[in-house]
């Protein structure tokens, strides 16, 4: 009787190594089959989206301090200084007049000014003349026309041979050029005269 219960004790042993080695074992890994790439198909359209929020109107007032003003209240700004409001320059110097020779003076360049003035300093070198023409002309790219009032001055014999004149004064400036043209009055034919210098002042 002792032996048939030892030999259970062995079948069951044995039974339970042999359950137990049967549950460690694992399972072996399948690899998974591949898949073939798709090619992505692609859809033009148009997307309507609703339900946004309309554009709101804000009206109101806005206040705005620490801003700099003048003793009545007023917003002060300060400007930035610009350029000089006008030009003075020599244009021509020592040019000889003599009856029935007129001379040229320019073309200046004078592109951003509106208006002129002319002053020029003669000497009378012979005979007697009696007065200067002074011919404004505007104009550019080589048309030149005269423009504006015609200066004209009598020499003064008591002011000496050497005198000063405003000439073509005041014209308005028309074109991107500005020229003067000389002419001396005189029955006496043997007068003659230099212009010592020629100055323009130019101001908008």
């Amino acid at each position: 009787m002792r032996k048939v219960i030892v030999w259970g004790f062995v079948l069951v042993a044995v039974g339970l190594l042999f359950t137990g080695a049967q549950a460690q074992r694992i399972a072996p890994i399948q690899d998974a089959p591949l898949r073939t790439p798709q090619q992505v198909e692609v859809v033009g359209g148009t997307v309507n989206v609703g339900n946004l929020p309309a554009v709101q109107n804000v009206g109101g007032m806005v206040s705005v301090g620490n801003l700099p003003v003048d003793g009545d209240g007023n917003l002060r700004v300060t400007m930035t200084p610009g350029g000089p409001a006008f030009r003075w320059f020599k244009v021509a110097e020592n040019v000889p007049l003599a009856i029935g020779s007129p001379a040229q003076i320019g073309p200046v360049a004078v592109g951003g000014w509106r208006r002129s003035h002319a002053f020029a300093r003669v000497t009378i070198t012979s005979g007697n003349p009696t007065g200067l023409d002074g011919f404004t002309q505007c104009g550019g790219e080589g048309m030149l026309i005269d423009c504006g009032t015609v200066g004209t001055t009598s020499f003064d014999p008591s002011h000496g041979t050497t005198q000063t004149f405003q000439i073509g004064g005041g014209a308005e400036i028309v074109g991107p050029d500005l020229a003067y043209r000389f002419t001396m009055n005189s029955s006496d034919q043997a007068a003659s005269a230099v212009v010592n210098e020629i100055w323009l002042y130019l101001s908008n």
